[in-house]
């Protein structure tokens, strides 16, 4: 990512689609000299956590990414581990496409549905809320259909480090939590990242890089 924003000239523009606390931002923004930053959160505490922290290329906003508040003037747009909880990838890929200047790029990190079939890859959308997870593929014709072209597609989950268990012994944890899952919020997370495991392992779910350039109008 680091490169990615290196590479787009003496002062990028970057757009943080789902910035969390702002890590990943003023990282990046630390290693490009002279850029600047705008980084999008739903989370009214992790805009404020994050604005506390930011340094003064940063932006915090507190707002939704299918419909972006911005001009078009973006050199990169990025979402880690954000896209797939997007309710319309349609509307993401629009308003990403329209906040890039031509020739900018849209950098995606994140969880798409692999060739495999698993009953994992559903507890996991539904643990998670994680309702976008579509073939790379699929994604990539709704991007091209915005002006935005794959250039890059790397697959990332031989690079993971994955923590699965037996199948049986996976089961059985799987049916304690959801006996407990009225007892902490929390727990339906920890089942879809029980689930998200196995789904890896199984190739229900695949881990990408997809890099796509803007080319032109959609």
């Amino acid at each position: 990512m680091l490169a990615e924003a290196r590479s787009l000239g003496q002062a990028p523009r970057l757009l943080d689609l789902g910035c969390g606390v702002g890590a990943t931002l003023f990282h990046l923004l630390a290693g490009a000299p002279h850029s600047t930053g705008v980084g999008l959160t739903l989370s009214p505490l992790q805009a404020q956590l994050a604005a506390r922290r930011a340094p003064s290329a940063a932006s915090i906003l507190e707002a939704d990414f299918h419909h972006l508040p911005l001009a078009p003037v973006f050199d990169l747009a990025y979402a880690i581990e954000a896209f797939v909880h997007a309710e319309s990838p349609e509307n993401f890929l629009s308003e990403a496409a329209r906040v890039l200047r031509l020739g900018g790029k849209l950098v995606l990190i994140d969880d798409f549905r692999g060739e495999n079939e698993s009953a994992w890859r559903a507890i996991y959308q539904q643990g998670w809320h994680a309702p976008n997870l579509r073939p790379v593929l699929e994604i990539g014709a709704l991007a091209a259909a915005r002006g935005l072209v794959l250039t890059l597609d790397r697959p990332l989950t031989p690079h993971l480090r994955l923590r699965t268990l037996p199948e049986p012994v996976a089961w059985i944890l799987f049916s304690l939590g959801r006996l407990c899952a009225w007892a902490h919020p929390i727990v339906p997370s920890m089942l879809g990242s029980l689930a998200l495991q196995q789904a890896l392992r199984d190739g229900a779910v695949a881990y990408h890089l997809l890099v796509f350039e803007r080319r032109g109008e959609a």
